[in-house]
């Protein structure tokens, strides 16, 4: 691996974040690249390290960095923005290329007060950044290469959803961001709805399962795997995504649902109405408000020419396969 040039993915991961998985082993099977899981960021702490060897011929690629920045309270941390910076630092003391991925605009979590100063302390952190990247293209005019997020799986599931399906999905954490209490208010289809997801919000769960009494609503609280995941959206007509949080960049539920080649009824964003403008995904529907989407569930419920889920995976494949994120990755990484 002499003429390879080494790759140091942070955070390593352990297996269970499938997003970090995914994207090593497309770094891995790049021809000119790979990653060595035996050097982490904590070895950059390591002064003695500094003499053992240089890393010239490094990149290293950071995730989630800005996470240190939020603290218990949901403020800025004042020990973690000297972390932040210092990790930074040490990175470019070692002589190493830093990729800066962006996730979020700002840390899940973050009180409202405290966003705009903490966007502003990572647009200072990505100054020490030779390269930086972000999962929506409609952040390209900011200066960010776009990488886009990975497919959950390179083929399309063995078994799909039937066209004839007749309940609608929210998958994820039930958070009250999330607007669910606002769809099952107005959920007058005679379609089903599943409410799948874990949640730490007791009193917010109880509230939505008070609203959905004698509604042909089923809500599932608990965090189901993968498989039960995608078992479940393959057997639905719909995945609805009806939350935009204001520091969220892109939703990991439509990638999950575009993987499964379903259909996405979405909120719009910045990052979901460039998807749609361009024709990226033609099973995404774009909603602004409450009662479009009741709109949209009605049109899509009587729709007969749907798009099989081999049609609309192979569109996802085309944006977002693993080739064309291996394209987006040799690019980052080639200095």
């Amino acid at each position: 691996m002499n003429n390879k040039t080494e790759v140091i993915y942070s955070p390593e991961g352990d297996g269970a974040n499938s997003y970090v998985k995914i994207n090593k082993n497309i770094i891995n099977n790049l021809n000119d690249f790979f990653v060595n899981d035996n050097i982490t960021l904590r070895k950059f702490f390591n002064f003695s390290f500094f003499f053992k060897r240089r890393f010239k011929n490094t990149v290293v690629v950071v995730n989630w960095l800005e996470n240190l920045l939020r603290s218990r309270t949901g403020r800025v941390s004042f020990y973690g923005t000297f972390k932040y910076f210092f990790v930074l630092s040490l990175i470019k003391i070692h002589g190493a290329k830093l990729v800066y991925i962006r996730h979020n605009f700002y840390p899940h979590g973050m009180v409202t007060s405290s966003a705009k100063l903490t966007e502003k302390i990572i647009g200072m952190g990505q100054f020490f950044s030779d390269k930086k990247a972000s999962l929506s293209p409609h952040l390209i005019c900011s200066g960010y290469q776009y990488l886009p997020h990975p497919l959950y799986n390179t083929k399309l599931p063995d078994q799909c959803f039937s066209k004839k399906s007749t309940y609608y999905v929210i998958f994820g954490r039930i958070e009250r961001y999330k607007n669910i209490e606002r769809i099952i208010n107005v959920w007058s289809s005679t379609a089903g709805l599943i409410i799948a997801g874990s949640s730490n919000n007791s009193g917010y769960l109880s509230e939505i399962r008070k609203l959905s009494e004698g509604k042909n609503i089923r809500i599932i609280a608990k965090s189901l795997s993968d498989s039960e995941a995608e078992e479940l959206i393959r057997g639905a007509a719909g995945l609805i995504v009806f939350h935009s949080n204001p520091n969220t960049i892109v939703s990991g539920s439509f990638f999950f649902g575009v993987s499964c080649g379903a259909y996405i009824l979405a909120l719009k964003t910045d990052f979901l109405e460039f998807i749609y403008e361009h024709n990226q995904y033609e099973g995404l529907i774009v909603v602004s408000s409450i009662e479009e989407l009741n709109c949209a569930i009605s049109e899509l419920s009587q729709l007969e020419n749907k798009l099989s889920p081999e049609e609309l995976y192979e569109q996802a494949s085309i944006n977002f396969g693993f080739s064309v994120v291996a394209d987006s990755w040799t690019k980052l990484l080639t200095f």
